[in-house]
């Protein structure tokens, strides 16, 4: 199957929005609370302006930085709810 670049970013974005809003969502247990909230926040900016990044300019270069950033929120929103949980 072949796609364009553009559409490829587009789905790529889609799925980033998808996480971010799980993550976020994550917030409204009351064991996390706003010591999870407001990092997440933060990094879910961080991930989406990556994102916004890599779908106007839809080359290799910004597609690697979405991904390391991706890895790294996921990482970052997994040891935030770790640390909340255990506050």
């Amino acid at each position: 199957m072949y796609t364009t670049p553009l559409v490829a970013a587009r789905w790529v974005l889609l799925h980033g929005l998808a996480t971010a809003i799980i993550a976020l969502a994550m917030a409204l247990d009351s064991t996390l609370g706003w010591a999870y909230l407001l990092p997440t926040a933060l990094t879910t900016l961080w991930m989406l302006w990556s994102g916004l990044r890599f779908l106007r300019t839809p080359e290799r270069k910004q597609a690697l930085d979405f991904f390391k950033v991706s890895n790294l929120y996921l990482a970052i929103v997994l040891l935030l709810a770790c640390g909340a949980a255990v506050l």
